[in-house]
């Protein structure tokens, strides 16, 4: 019997003691545009969207998404990798167990997981070829998306290893990628209801500044308010100002309301975008 356990193959402490990798000229903010303009096609195309824009963003050999399914009994449910790109491709379709697993891990603890050699201690994963030297996983925002999900990246060799700066591309594309796949479900589902194409969204004739665009765009690329607030030269507490004016106006309830109106309108066709 291994006496390797779990602390053995967890290394999320060092993701802030490792030293970053050089600066590329991969843009993070177009990389999540890319996942929010997949959401008018489907859902499946957002997750495959995603996993190829975590491989981009990371530098990483493969990488994909997990959802759960089984509905809410826990003896129930399995983990699919319903996306995956890279040498893992073959795995897509695959399932892992819920409560033995990376992705199991990163749902349960609601946060960024980092593995080190995890087939060690998982022992699915000795199969797998070619192997994992090191996973790094963010679970879906549950506040953006009601579907229990994960986005990982994997390194096969010792190249390099992953970072801090990863972590927050990988956390900042989550987001995105959460609250994409959320309104693409919806889109989907309004789709199979009614003929109202998508860029009809009733306005009730508000009209929004300049500023407040600006805002609500930042909002459904899945930034936060202090990030925006940097992006754009304002504070944190200008952004919520903003924020609750639009939503006002709007009367929108959550980021869903608005990745619907920023892509009715357009806003993120393209990178370049406003």
């Amino acid at each position: 019997m291994s006496s390797v356990s779990l602390a053995d193959v967890l290394l999320t402490d060092e993701l802030s003691r490792r030293p970053c990798r050089p600066s590329d000229d991969v843009d993070p903010t177009a990389r999540l545009i890319a996942v929010v303009g997949e959401v008018g096609n489907s859902a499946p195309a957002v997750l495959r969207r995603t996993a190829a824009e975590a491989l981009l963003l990371c530098q990483a050999h493969s990488a994909g998404v997990t959802l759960l399914e089984g509905g809410r009994q826990a003896e129930h449910q399995t983990l699919r990798r319903q996306a995956v790109v890279g040498p893992w491709a073959n795995y897509a379709g695959s399932t892992v167990p819920r409560s033995f697993s990376p992705e199991g891990l990163a749902l349960d603890q609601s946060s960024t997981q980092l593995f080190h050699a995890p087939e060690r201690y998982y022992s699915q994963l000795r199969e797998a070829r070619p192997c994992a030297r090191e996973i790094l996983l963010v679970p879906f925002d549950r506040s953006a998306s009601g579907q229990p999900g994960v986005v990982w990246v994997v390194l096969h060799d010792t190249s390099r290893q992953f970072d801090l700066n990863d972590a927050r591309r990988l956390r900042a594309l989550t987001r995105c990628a959460s609250v994409a796949f959320s309104v693409a479900m919806s889109v989907n589902a309004a789709a199979r209801e009614t003929t109202t194409p998508l860029r009809h969204i009733d306005t009730g004739g508000h009209r929004l500044s300049a500023r407040e665009e600006q805002v609500c765009i930042l909002i459904a690329q899945g930034h936060t308010n202090k990030e925006i607030g940097a992006l754009l030269g304002i504070s944190a507490k200008s952004v919520e100002t903003y924020r609750a004016r639009v939503a006002d106006k709007l009367n929108f309830r959550t980021r869903a309301d608005y990745v619907k109106f920023a892509l009715a309108r357009g806003w993120l066709d393209t990178p370049s975008a406003r």
